[in-house]
């Protein structure tokens, strides 16, 4: 289970690949979880499980509403953990002229693999918490 925040606003996930029913039910499915505006920019905050032909992974990206030449002015990075654990990615948002898909097959975001899920929640798959900053 992830706890997503974002601005101190919390976004629940529950993501919890327990059977193969839920697998087959949430793999390739792509959430925009928020769109918000920041330095003026407009920006939406995805979510996508996938199977990149080995195991479930998360990813988190986020998409930028401008041009690809605007968007190479701004960085952002993700924080996750729990328990005493951060793992830390720092990226440059896609423009909103590349696909959901683009990004995904190029792995451009945040990836969490279920078993790094287990190693930050302390085996237990408790909430991680996901920090996105600007």
């Amino acid at each position: 289970m992830l706890l997503l925040l974002w601005q101190n606003t919390p976004l629940h996930i529950h993501f919890q690949l327990e059977n193969e029913k839920e697998k087959a039910f949430l793999l390739g499915r792509n959430m925009m979880l928020q769109l918000f505006n920041y330095f003026g920019y407009h920006f939406d905050l995805h979510f996508v499980a996938f199977d990149p032909r080995r195991a479930p992974v998360y990813m988190a990206f986020i998409h930028f509403i401008y041009e690809a030449s605007d968007a190479k002015k701004i960085n952002y990075s993700f924080e996750v953990g729990a328990n005493s654990r951060m793992l830390m990615w720092q990226g440059v948002p896609r423009s909103i002229h590349y696909s959901h898909r683009t990004v995904r097959e190029s792995l451009d975001g945040l990836i969490i693999q279920r078993n790094m899920e287990l190693f930050f929640s302390g085996g237990n798959s408790q909430k991680l918490k996901l920090n996105t900053q600007f």
